[in-house]
C-alpha cells in the first residue's frame, strides 16, 4: 500500500495545497522558512486514526474546517483482506486499486474512487451521510449554547458508532428538561435531529450497513501509521536497569535492527552473555557505519547484573552518549529510531522535519543515505532547506512549498515551475555544488569553456545524444568568469577554446579578451551557431516537447525569449536527467539535429586549427 497523492484544505496557513505526488520512496518538501513545509507534514500527521485533527490546525481567518485527503494504491492481496475482514464476499477484484480516503474535521472518514463506485454500493439509506446531514444540521443551529454544546462533543467515527449514539442519547437525556425554552422551531430541529441520529446508530448496530461503510471500517486499519519526527529531543541514554529493558522504548527500537536478547542480558549463564555481547556490537556497528563516515567512533553495549550501558567509544576514549556534542546525538537517536521504523513489520510511512540541523555537510550526507535506505522499505517524507540533503541527480524527489498572501500554502510538483529564487535557493545550491566539487574530465584535451549551468547541462545532454565523446565541456559559472576558467586550464596544459550565446556576451567576450587577456585571442573564442541563446539549438517543437515536457505549449518568438524570467538551470537539469535515463525515446528533428550538427562542426573545426587530434 503507497501513497499516490494527498491535497489539504484549511489546514493551518493551508487553503489549498494543491495535489501532492511524493516520489515511491523518498520526497522532499524543499523551500523558504515559513512557507509551510512543517504544516504539510502535521496534517499528513493527523490524518492517522483514533486521534482528531489537532486544535491549533484550524484556521482562523475563514471557517472552512480542515479536510485531508490521501489516494492509496492497494494491491490485491490487501484487498482480500480488508473484504475478509469486513466480511464481504467480492468476486473478482482487481490487480490493485486506487482508493482517496478523506478525514474531515469531525474525524470521520470517507472513501472514493473508481473501485468504491464499482465494488461498495451504498445502501438504499445512507446512514452515514444521515448521520452526519443531522449532525451539521444541529451544530449549526443559531442558539450558540446549544451547537457549542453539540461541536464540543467527542467527535463521530466510523469505526466507534456505539460510543456516538450513546453520547447523542446522553445530550438528548440532557436537552429534554431545557426545550421549553426554546423556540418551536428549535425545539423541532433539536427532537428531530436527535431522533434521525439515534435511528441511525441503531440501523448501524443491527448490521444495516451498506459494504463501502464495512468497507471504510476495516481499510482504516490497514492504513500506514504516519510518523513524525520534528526533532530528536530525547538523549540517547547513558544506562538502562536491566528490569526496564522490556518497557524501554531503546531496547524496543534496538530489537527491531539488532538481534539484541533481554533474557541472555538478564541470564545467568556468562558464557553466552559473552558471546552476545561480541556478536550484538559487531552487528550493530557493522550496520551503523553505513551511515556514519565521519570518524572511526563505535557504539558499544556493554551491561553488569544491574544496568545496561551504552558507550561512544572514540579513539580509545569512551563517552557517555548524553556529553556528546548535540549533533551526535540527534544522529544516534536519528539512526536508531528511523532504521526501526522503517523494519518493523507495520505500514509506516516516515515524517521528518528538517533532518540533519546540528550536523555539517558531510554528516548531512550521512543522514541522506539512512534515508534512502529507509525508503527501500517504506515511504519517506521530509522537509529541509540545507542543500546537502538534495542531490542534483535526483530532482524528481522533490516537491517545492510556497506560501502566498492570496492563496496560502501551495506544493508545486515540477521544480522548474517556480521562479521564487528564496525557494530555489537549496536546489540551485546543490546543482552548484555539483559544478564546483571539480572541473571533470580535464585529462581531455578539447575543453569547452560555456557561459553557465544551462549551457553545461544542454550540451552534456546534446553530447550524449549524439556522442560527441571528444569534446569536454566546463562550465565558466557567467561570461564574465570563463576567461578566468580558461587561463587556469590552460596552465595545466589544456586546450581551450571558448563558447559564447549568439548575443552581446559575445561581442563583449571579443572585446574584452583582446583588451585583457593577452593569453587569449579571439580565435579560440565562437558563438552558438543559432540566432539567440542555448535553448535556441532546440527547434520549437523538440523544445516544448523534450525540454518544456508540454507538447500543447503554444508561445511566439524564440525560446530563449519564452524562458526570460523562468528558470533556465532547473530546465536544463531536467532535460539532461530526461537524456540519461531515456536517450533512446527522445528522437530530435531534422532542424534540431541540423543545429547541433553545425555546432560540433563550429568546436571541431577551433580545434582542428589547434592542431589537437
Amino acid at each position: 500500500m503507497k501513497i499516490l497523492k494527498f491535497r489539504i484544505l484549511n489546514y493551518k496557513s493551508i487553503i489549498d495545497s494543491g495535489y501532492c505526488y511524493p516520489s515511491e520512496r523518498v520526497t522532499i518538501l524543499a523551500g523558504k522558512n515559513e512557507a509551510g513545509k512543517s504544516s504539510i507534514l502535521e496534517a499528513l500527521e493527523d490524518f492517522n486514526s483514533g486521534e482528531p485533527i489537532r486544535k491549533s490546525a484550524y484556521p482562523i481567518t475563514h471557517s472552512e474546517m480542515p479536510e485531508i485527503s490521501i489516494w492509496f494504491e492497494i494491491e490485491h492481496d490487501d484487498l482480500d483482506g480488508i473484504c475478509e475482514n469486513a466480511e464481504l464476499d467480492i468476486t473478482a477484484l482487481p490487480s490493485k486499486a486506487e482508493i482517496c480516503v478523506t478525514k474531515a474535521a469531525s474525524n470521520t472518514y470517507s472513501i472514493s474512487g473508481d473501485f468504491v463506485e464499482r465494488f461498495l454500493p451504498e445502501s438504499d439509506i445512507d446512514y452515514i451521510q444521515r448521520i452526519r446531514d443531522a449532525y451539521d444540521a444541529i451544530a449549526t443551529r443559531s442558539i450558540k449554547e446549544v451547537a457549542s454544546k453539540v461541536i464540543a462533543l467527542p467527535t463521530l467515527t466510523l469505526t466507534d458508532l456505539n460510543k456516538a449514539k450513546n453520547i447523542f442519547v446522553q445530550y438528548q437525556t440532557n436537552i429534554t428538561p431545557h426545550l421549553a425554552s426554546f423556540s418551536t422551531t428549535d425545539q423541532q430541529t433539536l427532537k428531530t435531529g436527535l431522533h434521525i441520529l439515534i435511528e441511525c446508530f441503531d440501523s448501524a448496530e443491527s448490521n444495516q450497513v451498506s459494504p463501502r461503510m464495512l468497507f471504510s471500517r476495516e481499510l482504516i486499519e490497514w492504513l500506514p501509521n504516519f510518523i513524525m519526527f520534528s526533532s530528536f529531543d530525547d538523549v540517547f541514554p547513558n544506562t538502562i536497569p536491566l528490569d526496564e529493558l522490556k518497557d524501554s522504548e531503546w531496547i524496543s527500537d534496538l530489537k527491531e535492527i539488532t538481534d539484541i536478547n533481554i533474557d541472555v542480558i538478564s541470564g545467568d549463564n556468562d558464557r553466552n552473555k559473552m558471546h552476545h555481547k561480541k556478536y550484538l556490537n559487531t552487528e550493530l556497528n557493522n550496520d551503523f557505519r553505513q551511515f556514519w563516515s565521519q570518524d572511526l567512533s563505535q557504539l558499544l553495549i556493554e551491561w553488569d547484573n544491574e544496568k545496561l550501558m551504552f558507550w561512544i567509544e572514540e579513539d580509545g576514549h569512551y563517552y557517555e552518549p548524553e556529553i556528546r556534542s548535540q549533533g551526535r546525538r540527534w544522529h544516534l537517536a536519528f539512526y536508531i529510531k528511523v532504521s526501526a521504523r522503517a523494519k518493523e513489520s507495520v505500514r509506516n510511512v516516515i515524517l521528518i522535519d528538517e533532518p540533519g540541523l546540528y550536523l555539517h555537510a558531510n554528516a548531512q550526507r550521512d543522514i541522506l543515505k539512512n534515508l534512502e535506505t529507509a525508503g527501500e522499505e517504506v515511504q519517506v517524507i521530509f522537509s529541509t532547506h540545507s542543500p546537502y540533503l538534495i542531490e542534483s541527480d535526483k530532482l524528481d524527489r522533490i516537491r517545492l512549498v510556497q506560501k502566498f498572501d492570496d492563496r496560502g500554502t501551495v506544493i508545486e510538483n515540477k521544480v522548474h515551475s517556480v521562479s521564487d529564487k528564496e525557494t530555489l535557493t537549496p536546489i540551485l545550491t546543490s546543482i552548484g555544488l555539483e559544478l564546483t566539487n571539480g572541473i571533470a574530465n580535464i585529462n581531455q584535451r578539447n575543453n569547452v569553456i560555456v557561459e553557465g549551468a544551462s549551457d553545461y547541462f544542454y550540451l552534456n545532454a546534446l553530447k550524449r545524444l549524439f556522442e560527441w565523446e571528444s569534446v569536454n565541456f566546463v562550465s565558466g559559472g557567467c561570461s564574465g568568469n570563463m576567461p578566468k576558467i580558461g587561463t587556469i586550464l590552460q596552465g595545466w596544459g589544456c586546450n581551450v577554446v571558448y563558447l559564447y550565446d549568439n548575443d552581446q556576451a559575445y561581442k563583449d567576450a571579443l572585446k574584452h579578451i583582446k583588451k585583457e587577456w593577452l593569453t587569449i585571442n579571439t580565435e579560440l573564442v565562437a558563438k552558438l551557431p543559432v540566432d539567440g541563446a542555448i535553448e535556441d539549438i532546440f527547434s520549437k517543437e523538440d523544445f516544448v516537447k523534450f525540454v518544456i515536457a508540454d507538447p500543447t505549449l503554444l508561445f511566439a518568438g524564440r525560446n530563449s525569449d519564452f524562458m526570460k524570467g523562468k528558470d533556465k538551470v532547473l530546465l536544463s537539469k531536467k532535460f539532461i536527467e530526461k537524456v540519461n535515463k531515456e536517450s533512446q525515446e527522445i528522437e530530435l528533428d531534422a532542424s534540431t539535429r541540423t543545429n547541433a550538427k553545425l555546432l560540433f562542426e563550429v568546436l571541431s573545426t577551433l580545434f582542428s586549427e589547434l592542431k589537437v587530434q
